[in-house]
């Protein structure tokens, strides 16, 4: 069976440099500054300024989802709640909805699956062998937000992620896809999972955040 690293290359797992939290309530300190302190609210680092997305208030997610609106819009919040509904849910049109029309197939074959559908299985079969018990994901934190052109963004695979679109625009007679990318991001995320002993952190059972590369391509944010 391919083990969790390998099933989410996609989202290429890193182990996270912010501290991991034990669980959903306790507050996130990440992004607070010394008290007296005196920073615009723009120039604080991610984390400083939280919106919570409740799911009667936005009906576009059934997930309770936290992230800094400074870094990311809602619609790029909201693919990252829903790629965890998916996999609570088996849901394979929902999964691949989050991706580039028809990406989330080619990507899946890349990684040694046969489509969509086959790569969640995995997932998801992968996911309850690490738990060792039932789950459902019930609360996303979105731990940090890195774009493309930030200092750090040497940290992570941008450039790789950019080699297989280009290939999958290339293959699609869609050779300018790549030309057509308005933004590049990645999302450090910490899920939290629920079951009949409690409520618990995927980062903490991992060891790992999970990152989740976002791309803008023309005007509209997917999941790469």
């Amino acid at each position: 069976m391919k083990k969790l690293g390998h099933i989410l290359l996609a989202l290429s797992l890193f182990v996270s440099s912010v501290a991991f939290t034990s669980c959903k309530d306790e507050e996130k300190k990440e992004g607070m500054m010394p008290s007296g302190t005196n920073i615009a609210e723009q120039d604080m680092p991610y984390g400083a300024t939280i919106t919570k997305m409740l799911p009667e208030n936005f009906p576009e997610i059934k997930i309770t989802t936290e992230y800094d609106n400074r870094f990311l819009s809602e619609d790029e919040a909201a693919l990252v709640s829903n790629y965890f509904l998916a996999v609570n849910n088996n849901d394979v049109e929902l999964l691949r909805s989050l991706y580039y029309e028809g990406y989330s197939d080619y990507y899946s074959k890349y990684i040694g699956f046969f489509d969509t559908s086959a790569y969640l299985s995995g997932m998801r079969e992968d996911m309850t062998e690490l738990i060792k018990d039932e789950y459902e994901f019930d609360y996303i934190l979105i731990n940090d937000c890195i774009k493309s052109t930030d200092d750090a963004a040497s940290s992570f695979v941008f450039s790789t992620v950019d080699d297989l679109l280009k290939k999958f625009g290339e293959e699609r007679d869609n050779a300018d896809i790549t030309n057509r990318v308005n933004s590049r991001k990645v999302v450090r995320v910490e899920a939290f999972y629920t079951n009949e002993n409690g409520d618990y952190s995927l980062s903490n059972r991992y060891g790992n955040d999970i990152d989740i590369y976002i791309y803008r391509i023309n005007g509209k944010a997917y999941i790469m």
